[in-house]
Protein backbone atom coordinates (compact mmCIF):
# COMPACT_ATOMS: atom_id res chain seq x y z
CA UNK A 1 0.00 0.00 0.00
CA UNK A 2 1.57 3.33 -0.98
CA UNK A 3 2.20 5.96 1.67
CA UNK A 4 0.48 9.34 1.15
CA UNK A 5 2.76 12.07 0.00
CA UNK A 6 3.32 14.99 2.37
CA UNK A 7 1.37 17.97 1.63
CA UNK A 8 2.84 21.21 0.49
CA UNK A 9 2.19 22.86 3.85
CA UNK A 10 4.10 20.19 5.76
CA UNK A 11 7.08 20.53 3.44
CA UNK A 12 7.21 24.28 3.93
CA UNK A 13 7.10 23.92 7.75
CA UNK A 14 9.99 21.45 7.76
CA UNK A 15 12.01 23.65 5.44
CA UNK A 16 11.42 26.67 7.72
CA UNK A 17 12.58 24.73 10.79
CA UNK A 18 15.72 23.51 9.03
CA UNK A 19 16.45 27.04 7.84
CA UNK A 20 16.03 28.43 11.37
CA UNK A 21 18.37 25.79 12.80
CA UNK A 22 21.00 26.49 10.20
CA UNK A 23 20.71 30.25 10.69
CA UNK A 24 21.47 30.03 14.49
CA UNK A 25 25.01 31.30 15.11
CA UNK A 26 27.61 29.47 17.33
CA UNK A 27 27.58 32.37 19.82
CA UNK A 28 23.88 31.98 20.38
CA UNK A 29 24.34 28.24 20.82
CA UNK A 30 27.08 28.81 23.47
CA UNK A 31 24.82 31.30 25.28
CA UNK A 32 22.09 28.76 25.29
CA UNK A 33 24.38 26.08 26.74
CA UNK A 34 25.62 28.58 29.40
CA UNK A 35 22.07 29.33 30.44
CA UNK A 36 21.40 25.64 30.73
CA UNK A 37 24.53 25.16 32.88
CA UNK A 38 23.56 28.11 35.11
CA UNK A 39 20.14 26.64 35.55
CA UNK A 40 21.59 23.28 36.60
CA UNK A 41 24.03 25.03 39.03
CA UNK A 42 21.21 26.97 40.62
CA UNK A 43 19.27 23.77 40.98
CA UNK A 44 22.24 22.07 42.68
CA UNK A 45 22.73 25.06 45.02
CA UNK A 46 19.08 25.03 45.90
CA UNK A 47 19.30 21.30 46.60
CA UNK A 48 22.41 21.82 48.80
CA UNK A 49 20.70 24.67 50.63
CA UNK A 50 17.66 22.57 51.34
CA UNK A 51 19.96 19.77 52.54
CA UNK A 52 21.85 22.20 54.84
CA UNK A 53 18.58 23.55 56.23
CA UNK A 54 17.47 20.02 56.97
CA UNK A 55 20.75 19.28 58.80
CA UNK A 56 20.42 22.47 60.85
CA UNK A 57 16.87 21.56 61.79
CA UNK A 58 18.05 18.11 62.87
CA UNK A 59 20.87 19.70 64.95
CA UNK A 60 18.36 21.99 66.63
CA UNK A 61 16.14 19.06 67.47
CA UNK A 62 19.12 17.06 68.87
CA UNK A 63 18.78 16.70 72.69
CA UNK A 64 21.14 18.77 74.82
CA UNK A 65 23.31 16.62 77.17
CA UNK A 66 22.62 17.18 80.80
CA UNK A 67 25.15 18.68 83.18
CA UNK A 68 25.60 15.37 84.93
CA UNK A 69 26.68 13.78 81.64
CA UNK A 70 29.21 16.52 80.86
CA UNK A 71 30.81 16.79 84.29
CA UNK A 72 32.62 13.63 85.41
CA UNK A 73 32.06 12.41 88.90
CA UNK A 74 35.12 13.31 90.99
CA UNK A 75 36.68 10.56 93.02
CA UNK A 76 37.11 11.24 96.72
CA UNK A 77 40.44 12.89 97.52
CA UNK A 78 43.07 10.67 99.02
CA UNK A 79 43.96 11.24 102.60
CA UNK A 80 47.20 13.18 102.98
CA UNK A 81 49.94 11.38 104.83
CA UNK A 82 51.64 13.14 107.72
CA UNK A 83 54.92 14.86 106.97
CA UNK A 84 57.98 13.28 108.50
CA UNK A 85 59.55 15.51 111.16
CA UNK A 86 62.91 17.12 110.50
CA UNK A 87 65.63 16.21 112.94
CA UNK A 88 66.94 19.32 114.66
CA UNK A 89 70.70 19.83 114.77
CA UNK A 90 72.91 21.42 117.41
CA UNK A 91 75.84 22.25 115.13
CA UNK A 92 74.95 25.85 114.24
CA UNK A 93 74.23 26.93 117.80
CA UNK A 94 77.18 24.90 118.98
CA UNK A 95 79.48 26.77 116.59
CA UNK A 96 78.26 30.08 118.03
CA UNK A 97 79.08 28.80 121.50
CA UNK A 98 82.55 27.74 120.31
CA UNK A 99 83.26 31.24 118.99
CA UNK A 100 82.24 32.64 122.35
CA UNK A 101 84.41 30.07 124.08
CA UNK A 102 87.44 31.10 121.99
CA UNK A 103 87.10 34.68 123.23
CA UNK A 104 86.72 33.44 126.81
CA UNK A 105 89.81 31.30 126.38
CA UNK A 106 91.90 34.33 125.47
CA UNK A 107 90.61 36.26 128.47
CA UNK A 108 91.16 33.37 130.87
CA UNK A 109 94.59 32.54 129.50
CA UNK A 110 95.99 36.08 129.59
CA UNK A 111 94.27 36.73 132.92
CA UNK A 112 95.98 33.68 134.41
CA UNK A 113 99.26 34.75 132.77
CA UNK A 114 99.00 38.23 134.28
CA UNK A 115 98.34 36.71 137.70
CA UNK A 116 101.40 34.50 137.29
CA UNK A 117 103.56 37.50 136.38
CA UNK A 118 102.29 39.37 139.43
CA UNK A 119 103.20 36.45 141.67
CA UNK A 120 106.68 36.05 140.17
CA UNK A 121 107.77 39.60 139.29
CA UNK A 122 105.33 42.04 140.86
CA UNK A 123 102.58 44.19 139.45
CA UNK A 124 104.98 46.59 137.74
CA UNK A 125 106.21 43.85 135.39
CA UNK A 126 102.74 42.84 134.13
CA UNK A 127 102.39 45.38 131.30
CA UNK A 128 105.93 44.90 129.95
CA UNK A 129 105.86 41.10 129.94
CA UNK A 130 102.33 40.84 128.55
CA UNK A 131 103.42 43.14 125.71
CA UNK A 132 106.28 40.76 124.94
CA UNK A 133 104.01 37.70 124.92
CA UNK A 134 101.60 39.41 122.52
CA UNK A 135 104.36 39.44 119.86
CA UNK A 136 104.97 35.69 120.16
CA UNK A 137 102.91 32.65 119.00
CA UNK A 138 101.46 32.48 122.55
CA UNK A 139 99.06 35.24 121.46
CA UNK A 140 97.31 33.26 118.71
CA UNK A 141 98.43 29.63 118.40
CA UNK A 142 96.87 28.14 121.60
CA UNK A 143 93.50 29.79 120.94
CA UNK A 144 93.59 28.52 117.35
CA UNK A 145 94.15 24.94 118.53
CA UNK A 146 91.40 25.34 121.10
CA UNK A 147 88.86 26.63 118.57
CA UNK A 148 89.59 23.91 115.99
CA UNK A 149 89.44 21.03 118.47
CA UNK A 150 86.32 22.34 120.19
CA UNK A 151 84.55 22.92 116.88
CA UNK A 152 85.52 19.45 115.67
CA UNK A 153 83.96 17.98 118.80
CA UNK A 154 80.70 19.86 118.21
CA UNK A 155 80.51 18.84 114.55
CA UNK A 156 81.16 15.17 115.25
CA UNK A 157 78.95 14.64 118.29
CA UNK A 158 76.23 17.20 117.43
CA UNK A 159 73.45 16.43 119.94
CA UNK A 160 75.68 14.86 122.56
CA UNK A 161 74.89 15.38 126.23
CA UNK A 162 76.81 17.13 128.98
CA UNK A 163 78.79 14.09 130.07
CA UNK A 164 80.49 13.78 126.70
CA UNK A 165 81.67 17.39 126.87
CA UNK A 166 83.03 16.83 130.37
CA UNK A 167 85.16 13.98 129.05
CA UNK A 168 86.01 15.80 125.80
CA UNK A 169 87.24 18.85 127.74
CA UNK A 170 90.02 16.70 129.25
CA UNK A 171 91.08 15.45 125.82
CA UNK A 172 90.96 18.89 124.19
CA UNK A 173 92.85 20.51 127.09
CA UNK A 174 95.59 17.90 126.84
CA UNK A 175 95.78 18.23 123.04
CA UNK A 176 96.04 22.04 123.23
CA UNK A 177 98.81 21.73 125.81
CA UNK A 178 100.88 19.24 123.79
CA UNK A 179 100.43 20.98 120.45
CA UNK A 180 101.27 24.37 121.93
CA UNK A 181 104.47 23.03 123.50
CA UNK A 182 105.69 21.36 120.32
CA UNK A 183 104.77 23.96 117.72
CA UNK A 184 105.62 27.09 119.73
CA UNK A 185 108.99 25.61 120.66
CA UNK A 186 109.67 24.81 117.02
CA UNK A 187 108.67 28.31 115.95
CA UNK A 188 110.79 30.02 118.59
CA UNK A 189 113.87 27.77 118.73
CA UNK A 190 113.81 25.59 115.67
CA UNK A 191 113.99 21.81 115.88
CA UNK A 192 114.15 21.13 119.63
CA UNK A 193 115.99 18.32 121.36
CA UNK A 194 114.63 16.15 124.16
CA UNK A 195 115.92 18.35 126.97
CA UNK A 196 114.37 21.47 125.46
CA UNK A 197 111.01 19.75 125.10
CA UNK A 198 111.13 18.55 128.73
CA UNK A 199 111.72 22.09 129.93
CA UNK A 200 108.91 23.38 127.67
CA UNK A 201 106.44 20.86 129.06
CA UNK A 202 107.18 22.13 132.58
CA UNK A 203 106.99 25.79 131.60
CA UNK A 204 104.00 27.48 133.33
CA UNK A 205 103.18 29.37 130.12
CA UNK A 206 102.40 26.08 128.39
CA UNK A 207 100.71 24.52 131.37
CA UNK A 208 98.29 27.47 131.49
CA UNK A 209 97.23 26.80 127.91
CA UNK A 210 96.03 23.30 128.77
CA UNK A 211 94.31 24.37 132.00
CA UNK A 212 92.51 27.30 130.36
CA UNK A 213 91.37 25.13 127.46
CA UNK A 214 90.01 22.45 129.77
CA UNK A 215 88.08 24.83 132.04
CA UNK A 216 86.54 26.93 129.29
CA UNK A 217 85.47 23.92 127.28
CA UNK A 218 84.05 22.26 130.38
CA UNK A 219 81.63 25.08 131.23
CA UNK A 220 80.71 26.03 127.68
CA UNK A 221 80.43 22.36 126.73
CA UNK A 222 77.94 21.80 129.54
CA UNK A 223 75.68 24.46 128.02
CA UNK A 224 76.02 22.92 124.54
CA UNK A 225 75.38 19.45 125.92
CA UNK A 226 72.25 20.59 127.78
CA UNK A 227 70.77 21.91 124.55
CA UNK A 228 71.76 18.71 122.76
CA UNK A 229 69.84 16.66 125.34
CA UNK A 230 66.73 18.81 124.84
CA UNK A 231 66.98 18.41 121.08
CA UNK A 232 67.23 14.63 121.37
CA UNK A 233 64.11 14.49 123.53
CA UNK A 234 62.20 16.76 121.16
CA UNK A 235 63.24 14.79 118.11
CA UNK A 236 62.22 11.55 119.81
CA UNK A 237 58.79 12.95 120.78
CA UNK A 238 58.14 14.22 117.26
CA UNK A 239 59.22 10.90 115.75
CA UNK A 240 56.89 8.97 118.08
CA UNK A 241 54.00 11.28 117.20
CA UNK A 242 54.73 10.81 113.50
CA UNK A 243 54.70 7.02 113.85
CA UNK A 244 51.41 7.22 115.73
CA UNK A 245 49.86 9.29 112.92
CA UNK A 246 51.10 6.79 110.35
CA UNK A 247 49.57 3.94 112.31
CA UNK A 248 46.22 5.75 112.48
CA UNK A 249 46.34 6.51 108.74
Amino acid sequence: MAEPEPSRTDRETADDARTAGESTSPREQSDTRRLDDDGRSEALLAEDGSRTDAQERRAEVRPVPTASAEQPVLAPAEESHPVAPRRRSNRLVGTAWVLLAAGLFQLVYFGALALLIVLLGGAQAVAAQLGQYLTTPFAWLPVLFFFLLFELTVLIFNRAGRFLYVVASLVVGLAVYVLSVVLITVLLRGAPDTATLQQAFLNPLFVLTGLAAREVMLWVGVAIGARGTRLRKRNRAERDAYRAELAEA
